[in-house]
């Protein structure tokens, strides 16, 4: 099995995304506002990659948010 990919938000573009991943056999794990992200990260801690697809404006108080351990897996869109 592939490694999961972890998206937060899942919105328009992270929606696109998402199917295109699960279309090619990788599995999704997403992580939405209303989560907690240390509790997400707790229970995938090591996705092949975090993809982060949040409005220009959400972009700064997501990133404070986003566990260390995951920080050298993001992809910002």
């Amino acid at each position: 099995m592939n490694q999961p990919i972890a998206i937060v938000s899942i919105g328009e573009i992270a929606r696109v995304l998402a199917k295109a991943f699960l279309r090619n056999g990788c599995p999704v794990f997403p992580v939405t506002r209303s989560m907690n992200i240390e509790k997400a990260e707790e229970q995938n801690p090591g996705p092949l990659m975090v993809v982060v697809a949040v409005a220009e404006k959400d972009y700064p108080a997501v990133m404070e948010t986003i566990p260390d351990v995951w920080r050298d897996r993001l992809v910002l869109i």
